[in-house]
C-alpha cells in the first residue's frame, strides 16, 4: 500500500474512466465479481464514474432506475418516468422542452456522475432564448434580471405566471380588484394603467374624467360603488334633498351650476320677464318643489298689492312680468270715460 500501488479491493477508489472499465472485465474474467443474479450491481458499482447529484442521491447505485444496458436511447423514457412534468411537455409540446427542436436526448443537455453539488443542466442565461418557453417576455420583463423571478433552490419550470407571484406588494389595491392585472397594467410601465372606465356601467364624461379613482372609490372599494348623484355630492347639495336625489334632472357634469332644467317644458308655468331671472326658492319654499303651485300672482304678490285687493286678483289685467311698476291699464275701458 505504501509503494503507491491500489488492493483489487481499492480499485474503485484508485481508477477512473477507461481503466474502470478494463479492471472490470479482468474481474469478471478472474472471478471477482459474478455477473449474474443478485451480483450483477456490483459491476454496476465499479464502472460507476461518479457521485450522481443531490437531486438523484436516493437512487444513487440503482442504475436501472436512469440506464439501460447496451441502449443509450432508451434512457430518456426512463427520465420520464420521475420527471412527468417534462414528458409532459414534451408529448404537448409545450414549455421549454415541448418546443427543443428535433429529438434531442435527455443526456445532450444533462450531465450526471459529476458529484453531489455539481449541476445537471448548465444554462447560459445570457444566451437563454426565453420565447421557447411559455412566458414571453416583454417590455420591462425583458430587462429583469433571471434570479428576480427564478428563486434559488426551485426549478425554472415552476416559476409562476401571475402576476401577483411576483407584484403583490406593489398591488396598491390591496387585491379588491382581483388577480388580473393585465387588464389594466401593461410589462411597460406599471403606473401607466389603461382602465376603460366607459366600459363600465358608469361612463365617465367632462369633470368626471378628470376625478382621481380615489375621489369615488374610497379605501380602494371598486366593486358596487353607488352611482348616485348624491353617494359624492351629498355636501354640494345646496337643496338640501329638498328636490330629491335625481340631481342629474338638472345638472349635468360639465359644470355643476350649468342648470339644464327647463322650466318653460318642464311644468305648465312658463317664465318670462322678471320671472325668468327669480331664484327657485323665492317660489318654491320649504319641498313644496314636488307639490302644485298656485300660479295666480297673489299667491306670491299678495304683500306687493298695494290695492289692498281692492281691484281683485287678476293682476296681469294691469301688470307684466317684465316690470310690476309698468301698468297698463286702459281708463277708457271701464264705465266712466
Amino acid at each position: 500500500m505504501k509503494s503507491g500501488r491500489c488492493s483489487p479491493f481499492a480499485v474503485r477508489m484508485c481508477m477512473t474512466g477507461a481503466a474502470r472499465i478494463l479492471v472490470a472485465l479482468v474481474l469478471v474474467l478472474a472471478g471477482w465479481v459474478p455477473v449474474q443474479g443478485g451480483w450483477a450491481a456490483s459491476l454496476e458499482s465499479v464502472l460507476m464514474p461518479g457521485k450522481v447529484i443531490q437531486g438523484h442521491a436516493k437512487v444513487e447505485g440503482q442504475c436501472n432506475k436512469c440506464h439501460v444496458r447496451f441502449n443509450r436511447a432508451g434512457q430518456d423514457a426512463l427520465c420520464g418516468t420521475c420527471h412527468k412534468d417534462v414528458a409532459r411537455d414534451v408529448a404537448q409540446k409545450q414549455g421549454y422542452h415541448g418546443r427543443i427542436p428535433g429529438e434531442k436526448l435527455c443526456r445532450e443537455c444533462h450531465t450526471e456522475h459529476k458529484g453531489r453539488d455539481a449541476q445537471a443542466v448548465v444554462l447560459d442565461e445570457k444566451q437563454f432564448d426565453h420565447r421557447q418557453t411559455d412566458y414571453l417576455l416583454k417590455g420591462k420583463h425583458a430587462e429583469t434580471e433571471c434570479r428576480q423571478c427564478h428563486r434559488a433552490g426551485s426549478k425554472y419550470s415552476s416559476a409562476q405566471t401571475k402576476c401577483v407571484a411576483c407584484h403583490k406588494k406593489d398591488d396598491e389595491h390591496k387585491g379588491k380588484l382581483g388577480v388580473k392585472c393585465a387588464d389594466c397594467h401593461t410589462e411597460t410601465n406599471w403606473k401607466e394603467a389603461r382602465f376603460d372606465h366607459d366600459q363600465t356601467r358608469f361612463k365617465l364624461e367632462d369633470r368626471h374624467a378628470k376625478v382621481e379613482c380615489k375621489d369615488c372609490h374610497k379605501d380602494n372599494a371598486y366593486k358596487n360603488t353607488p352611482m348616485a348623484c348624491v353617494s359624492c355630492h351629498r355636501k354640494d347639495d345646496k337643496h338640501k334633498t329638498r328636490y330629491g336625489e335625481k340631481c342629474q334632472s338638472c345638472h349635468n357634469a360639465k359644470a355643476w351650476n350649468q342648470v339644464l332644467f327647463d322650466h318653460d317644458t318642464a311644468t305648465k308655468y312658463v317664465l318670462r320677464g322678471k320671472h325668468r331671472q327669480t331664484r327657485c326658492d323665492s317660489c318654491h319654499g320649504g319641498n313644496l318643489y314636488r307639490d302644485k303651485l298656485q300660479t295666480s300672482c297673489v299667491a306670491c304678490h299678495r304683500k306687493d298689492d298695494k290695492h289692498k285687493n281692492s281691484l281683485g286678483e287678476k293682476c296681469n289685467d294691469c301688470h307684466v312680468e317684465r316690470d310690476w311698476n309698468e301698468a297698463r291699464f286702459e281708463h277708457g275701458r271701464s264705465r266712466f270715460p
